[in-house]
């Protein structure tokens, strides 16, 4: 399944109630680099494999960048290529420095 807008934004608020936010299991749907920041822009620290396993610890709030672990490398992924099972937990809605902002308003999306 596609992570999509819809969603991942009820994964970020499906956690509302809970003072920290998990980490949930997802992979990437293409071969993508693993950035030091949520930008193109931003130095790709290295490659991740398509179908490669990641922990998202949490994703701007436009979703259009996510926070992941993979392998121990921890960066920023393009939110347009992640998948995520249905079983998929709560993730904190990040500020772009990766400090957790809460959860996210389905209402903007």
């Amino acid at each position: 399944m596609k992570l999509t807008k819809m969603f991942l934004t009820s994964a970020l608020i499906g956690g509302i109630a809970a003072p920290a936010f998990a980490a949930t299991e997802g992979s990437t749907s293409t071969a993508l680099n693993l950035r030091t920041g949520p930008s193109e822009f931003t130095e790709s620290q290295m490659v991740l494999d398509a179908n490669a396993s990641v922990s998202i610890e949490g994703c701007l709030e436009d979703l259009t960048w996510c926070k992941v672990t993979a392998d121990d490398n921890t960066g920023w992924v393009s939110g347009d290529y992640l998948t995520v099972g249905e079983d998929a937990q709560a993730v904190a809605a990040l500020n772009a420095d990766g400090t957790e902002k809460g959860p996210c308003c389905m209402d903007r999306i």
